[in-house]
């Protein structure tokens, strides 16, 4: 998309300059994009679970909150869940945009970091 491309080289050329608060509200503008698509097509099996209300929860919310949202609601029973319903959104979206496409990188890369965060909590439940 246009859109992707532009925002893309924005960060790239910010990122050049020096200008670290740029591309940080250009990180948060790719997120919110991805937060959007996947919000918007994904199935979510079963609104009534926990794991995937967690999951929706996530995708609404900013980044910086994750890892305190799976740090408070999340067991370590969860996980597997929680995971298996973004291996639902890389098969329901991700590996359905055109293969190698900018918005494909990006929303992988969205979901990466969620999973990313899930590995990293400490469960102490």
């Amino acid at each position: 998309s246009a859109f992707l491309t532009t925002i893309q080289l924005w960060l790239k050329r910010s990122s050049d300059d020096g200008l670290e608060g740029m591309v940080t509200v250009l990180q948060k503008v790719m997120q919110a994009y991805a937060s959007e698509i996947l919000i918007k097509a994904l199935p979510l099996p079963d609104q009534s679970h926990q794991t995937t209300q967690l999951f929706k929860s996530m995708l609404e919310a900013d980044s910086d909150l994750w890892s305190s949202m799976l740090a408070t609601e999340m067991d370590r029973a969860e996980r597997s869940a929680l995971l298996d319903c973004i291996h639902t959104a890389v098969e329901g979206v991700v590996l359905t945009k055109p293969n190698g496409s900018l918005e494909q990188q990006v929303l992988a890369q969205y979901l990466g970091e969620i999973v990313d965060r899930i590995e990293a909590i400490d469960y102490k439940k």
